[in-house]
């Protein structure tokens, strides 16, 4: 009876651990992600993933400015 008891409250626990995890590996959406998002009605497209890239190789401040911009 107390083993029952044991492992169902080890299970509980180790649910709790695991979704905590998983909360925290979930994609943290930057400045990039937000502004190419923005300029592209179809997400995720093609060009829209080459453009976010783009962004976040020459920096938010830098996207679309000078040179660089391919």
């Amino acid at each position: 009876m107390i083993e029952k008891e044991i492992i169902k409250i080890i299970e509980e626990e180790l649910e709790t651990v695991l979704n905590e995890k998983a909360k925290q590996k979930r994609f943290k959406k930057d400045a990039c992600y937000y502004k190419v998002r923005s300029k592209f009605s179809v997400w995720p497209s093609k060009h829209a993933t080459r453009e976010l890239l783009k962004c976040r190789r020459l920096g938010a401040k830098n996207w679309k400015r000078g040179k660089n911009h391919e």
